[in-house]
């Protein structure tokens, strides 16, 4: 076999492979319950900082404390996240008036999440984060630092489910089914 041709079935090989393990990654449901370690330590944290949403009005989660709060880290630019939000929207609104609450953490400058906003209508706080949100994924098991990533905090204020990747269908309606009694 020539040396080209040799090299071309590595490439391919490598290139399916990797085809391969990207869909297998998005077939599977990234949730993780019981919460990670240390998760709750970063829940607080999420909870105490303050964060603009686009017009510069500063919120802290803390707000909300006693409610179901699900806290969606996305961005503009992320596919996956703008194909998730409309998801996140509806169920916010079936969720309403049942001590849930959604926030949308954007990892982007306010001018950018502004304009999504005004674009899409999402009906849930939009702020704005930087890299401290990114950090406090972390914390809360995002080890990839890739988005989207969701915490669900129960009414006490703790992890009750984190999740890598957009929710689909009605993954998140049922967590919520068990914490919003």
């Amino acid at each position: 076999m020539s040396r080209k041709l040799s090299v071309a079935l590595i490439v391919l090989v490598g290139l399916f492979a990797g085809a391969a393990g990207w869909w297998f990654a998005q077939q599977q449901d990234r949730t993780a319950a019981p919460p990670l370690v240390g998760s709750n330590d970063a829940a607080k944290a999420l909870m105490a900082m303050n964060l603009p949403d686009a017009a510069g009005k500063s919120f802290r989660l803390d707000a909300w404390k006693g409610q179901v709060i699900v806290v969606n880290f996305w961005a503009p630019w992320c596919a996956p996240c703008r194909e998730e939000m409309p998801l996140l929207d509806r169920t916010r609104k079936q969720w309403e008036g049942r001590g849930v609450q959604f926030v949308g953490i954007g990892i982007d400058e306010a001018k950018a999440i502004a304009k999504y906003s005004a674009t899409n209508g999402v009906s849930f706080p939009l702020l704005v984060g930087g890299m401290d949100a990114m950090q406090v994924t972390q914390a809360l098991g995002n080890t990839a630092q890739a988005l989207p990533f969701t915490a669900v905090l129960g009414r006490n204020g703790q992890v009750a489910h984190v999740k890598l990747g957009a929710f689909h269908d009605d993954q998140l309606a049922k967590i919520l089914e068990n914490l919003a009694r």
